[in-house]
C-alpha cells in the first residue's frame, strides 16, 4: 500500500470512498434513508475546491493503482451552524474512511500516521477527531491508536437525524 499526498484532482475519488465507507460503516448508526441518499460524488465539489484553496489536505492510499482510503487534514473549522470545538494548537483530522473493500487491512491506521506525522511536521502539538458517539467500532480503533475521549461532545446532523460526535484527542511526544 502506497499512501501520497492528494491533489484537487483526487476529490472524486476521495468522494467515492468516503461515500461507500459511510454507506458500510454507518449503516444502523444514521439513518437508511441519508446513506440510500448519499452518492458517490456527494463530497466531490467540496473537495476539489479545498484542496485547490489549500483550506484543507487529503492523504490517499492506494493499493496499486486503485483507491482504498483517504484522510482529509488540516486547520480545524467549525461545522456549518456550529461555534467553537477547535483546540489551540492542535492539528485536525477531518476524515479518515477506509473503502470497505480494503477494510481490516491495516490502511486506516497508515493513513492516521501519516496524517499525524503530516500535522506535527506543521509544528501541531497535538490533533484531534470527531467521531460519531454510538460508533463503537470507530472509538475502539481511535482509543487503540492512542486518542481519548476529552470530554468535549459536538451537535451535528446526517440530514434531518441529530447526531453526536465526541472529540478525541491525542499528544503528540
Amino acid at each position: 500500500m502506497e499512501i501520497v499526498q492528494a491533489t484537487s484532482q483526487d476529490g472524486a475519488k476521495i468522494s467515492r470512498i468516503f461515500a461507500a465507507s459511510w454507506k458500510k460503516g454507518y449503516k444502523g448508526l444514521v439513518a437508511q434513508d441519508y446513506l440510500d441518499g448519499l452518492r458517490p460524488d456527494h463530497w466531490t465539489a467540496f473537495l476539489e475546491e479545498a484542496l485547490e484553496s489549500g483550506k484543507l489536505w487529503a492523504l490517499l492510499a492506494l493499493e496499486g493503482e486503485k483507491p482504498a482510503g483517504a484522510l482529509a487534514y488540516g486547520a480545524y473549522r467549525p461545522p456549518t451552524g456550529s461555534q467553537g470545538g477547535g483546540i489551540p494548537g492542535g492539528g485536525y483530522i477531518q476524515a479518515l474512511y477506509v473503502h470497505p473493500d480494503y477494510m481490516g487491512r491495516g490502511c486506516g491506521t497508515a493513513l492516521l500516521q501519516a496524517g499525524e506525522a503530516a500535522l506535527k511536521a506543521q509544528g501541531y502539538g497535538c490533533c484531534f477527531l470527531y467521531v460519531l458517539d454510538t460508533n463503537a467500532a470507530a472509538r475502539r480503533f481511535y482509543e487503540k491508536q492512542g486518542y481519548a475521549w476529552d470530554g468535549y461532545a459536538l451537535s451535528c446532523r446526517a440530514g434531518e437525524q441529530p447526531l453526536v460526535d465526541l472529540r478525541y484527542r491525542k499528544e503528540f511526544s
